[in-house]
């Protein structure tokens, strides 16, 4: 009796989802409009030029304690016989608190502590070209709090990093000169106007994963070779 109208069984719970997606797609009676969304909502559309204000809560009003800091003006131009110089105007920031706003590089610095943020974006294959790229001198090494485990994660949006500013050479754990760091204090999205955080743990960025276990050498252990006959265990025969 039942294999009877198993067909017409098994058919129904297709007709049943046929007419809930029919109901859902069904347009909306003349005269019906949406609700609208009230005054302020939403963000600023690109005709507009605006930008969303900052959630409620965020005080950035510490800011302004931070002297602006542009990239584009760190270095006298164009360049003499003795290389780059600091302007006059950069050299009095040195141990002050800055701001300065740019784009995280897109690369994977040795030192869990450090990002790289440049003017405008920017990629780095430490593997592919070395030192042999085009990070531009007035790179910024941004400097974080140390957090075991951690590390900086790529955000590919605009930052505004405020802290205190170290000028001068200093070697690097990634072989590199750096000439501008910056003690951060405050990282800013300054498209949302949030305080994001930036660490991340290790093990959930597998790129760093990859570039610790390249750096380490830490390859799977392989099995021993196979025992072969050498010439000790064959047997020799002594001339006469």
């Amino acid at each position: 009796m039942i294999s009877k109208y198993a067909p017409l069984i098994s058919f129904f719970p297709l007709t049943l989802l046929a007419m809930v997606a029919w109901r859902t797609m069904d347009p909306p009676s003349p005269g019906v409009t949406a609700p609208a969304e009230p005054a302020g909502a939403g963000v600023a559309t690109a005709e507009s030029g605006s930008q969303a204000p900052p959630p409620p809560g965020v005080d950035l009003s510490f800011r302004d304690g931070y002297a602006p800091l542009d990239m584009d003006a760190v270095f006298v131009t164009p360049a003499g016989p003795k290389g780059m110089k600091f302007t006059p105007a950069t050299a009095a920031l040195n141990g002050a608190k800055v701001r300065v706003t740019g784009q995280m590089v897109k690369h994977l610095h040795d030192d869990p502590q450090i990002f790289l943020l440049t003017k405008r974006p920017l990629v780095l294959i430490m593997k592919e070209f070395g030192l042999a790229d085009d990070l531009p001198a007035s790179a910024v090494h941004v400097l974080l709090s140390a957090r075991p485990g951690w590390a900086p994660r790529w955000t590919p949006r605009p930052l505004e990093v405020c802290g205190v500013l170290e000028l001068g050479p200093r070697q690097e754990l990634d072989g590199r000169i750096s000439h501008l760091r910056l003690v951060a204090e405050h990282v800013i999205d300054t498209e949302a106007g949030t305080l994001p955080e930036l660490m991340k743990p290790i093990g959930l960025q597998p790129g760093r994963l990859t570039q610790a276990w390249l750096a380490a050498d830490a390859s799977p252990p392989r099995a021993p070779p196979a025992p072969s006959l050498s010439s000790s265990t064959q047997p020799t025969h002594q001339p006469k």
